[in-house]
């Protein structure tokens, strides 16, 4: 998740100094890879994290952050482009890069807590992992 997130900030970031078209493309390349890498493992995040019998609840509200984000995000960007200028995409890029980082401290804990889970389930039968329904 770091580097995918790192990934992100870094092409978007990049939209603070791109002037022409193949630096704008190559912008756009870095950010999609970043965003393609980061869709399995945010749904397994989640997926692990989430009680069993919730996991579809989970995945639901965290799915709706995304047309949440599009709704929003023109409006704000449109204004923060108008007054920051170009400083809007290094702002961008260095919450990108404090993203990564926070992805960095967490992920030690989250694993933790994701065998302590699983340690659980095979003490637990009844808490064996189910699909929802």
């Amino acid at each position: 998740m770091a580097v995918s997130t790192a990934l992100l900030a870094l092409g978007f970031g990049a939209l603070a100094v791109a002037d022409e078209l193949p630096v704008y493309l190559a912008a756009c390349v870095v950010w999609t890879v970043g965003s393609m890498l980061a869709a399995p493992p945010n749904a397994q995040i989640n997926a692990d994290l989430a009680p069993p019998e919730l996991r579809a609840r989970y995945q639901s509200v965290f799915y709706l952050a995304f047309p949440a984000a599009s709704f929003v995000a023109p409006t704000l960007g449109g204004v923060s482009l108008q007054y920051l200028g170009d400083r809007h995409w290094l702002i961008v890029g260095g919450l990108g890069v404090l993203a990564a980082v926070g992805h960095l401290l967490a992920g030690p804990p989250r694993e933790r807590r994701v065998a302590a889970r699983l340690r659980e389930t095979v003490h637990r039968p009844e808490r064996a992992l189910t699909v929802d329904g």
